[in-house]
């Protein structure tokens, strides 16, 4: 059966534990300011030979990965090769002649909340013996010298990815070596059930085991507080009337989750995306999006990008 794994970024299959030998640093060595140019999609390794600081904003994204180039919906992502779990990623799409960039970053993050057990007896509400919990939103990840594996998807034309990777020395021009098969197409509306749950879908055919990458924009009418979102991999010809209803009924993979945020709330704004792996085959991927007071679908886009082993 094909499972549709979605997450943050690219299933990156493990290497070599990170361990660096001399000659490392003559290896697409990372630098302060590392540009990495891809004329067309691929893949590259490099090494970082000294742990690095990326610095994030209050929501959590970083402006320390920019992505400069044509296309409907461009991706990079840096990854550990090793057991760290490292990764940096990036997907910048463009609706309507607006471009967004989100960005992902996981390490080792700073300040670093404190939780107390929830086992001691609270002695005042919210300070527990001897701990008081925080949740204080971290300021910057650093990512562990090592060795990383590069993944960048372009669209129509060349694309220059620019790292601020602070406590690096120097500055570093790379480019892939190794091109990929990639390729992006919009994900279109079907329709809005009772104008509270809209769907939309896109056909994919994926000639070998690919990264599924989908970003896609939707607005939720004023004051709504709980929206579902359902992504769906079906492998059938056939569009049924239950399909990307919550669960995938019937589907060969995807996700579900069921959030009540008060920033939907406030914004009236809806942005799902994702990065997960399909294997060899012709799917339809899509989307089921919900609210209690209403939505509507603005676009989206999916992006296959070629696995590596």
């Amino acid at each position: 059966m094909h499972v549709l794994r979605l997450t943050v970024a690219a299933a990156i299959a493990a290497a070599a534990a990170a361990t660096l030998p001399a000659t490392a640093a003559a290896e697409h060595a990372l630098g302060g300011t590392t540009t990495i140019t891809a004329a067309r999609s691929g893949s590259l390794d490099v090494v970082m030979n000294e742990d690095a600081v990326i610095r994030l904003q209050p929501d959590g994204s970083t402006r320390d990965v920019v992505l400069r180039g044509p296309g409907r919906m461009v991706a990079f992502s840096m990854v550990f090769q090793g057991n760290a779990g490292d990764e940096l990623t990036a997907v910048r799409t463009t609706f309507a002649g607006k471009q967004h960039t989100d960005t992902a970053t996981m390490g080792t993050y700073y300040p670093q909340s404190r939780s107390c057990g929830a086992a001691e007896p609270p002695s005042v509400p919210g300070v527990y013996e001897g701990c008081t919990p925080t949740n204080t939103p971290p300021k910057y990840v650093v990512l562990h010298q090592g060795r990383y594996h590069v993944r960048v998807l372009t669209d129509g034309g060349p694309l220059t990815v620019t790292l601020q990777l602070h406590g690096l020395r120097g500055s570093s021009s790379l480019r892939t070596s190794k091109p990929l098969a990639s390729s992006v197409a919009p994900i279109d509306k079907l329709d809005v059930i009772a104008d509270r749950y809209a769907r939309a879908q896109a056909p994919v055919t994926a000639a070998t085991a690919s990264d599924l990458i989908y970003r896609v924009d939707a607005s939720e009418a004023s004051g709504a507080r709980l929206h579902s979102a359902s992504e769906c991999l079906y492998d059938t010809p056939t569009t049924m009337p239950t399909d990307y209803a919550p669960g995938c009924p019937a589907g060969t993979g995807g996700g579900f989750s069921w959030l009540d945020t008060s920033e939907t709330a406030h914004s009236g704004y809806v942005g799902l995306g994702g990065w997960g792996s399909v294997a060899p085959g012709t799917y339809r991927f899509g989307l089921g999006i919900g609210a209690e007071t209403g939505v509507s679908y603005r676009g989206g886009w999916v992006a296959l990008l070629q696995a590596e082993t």
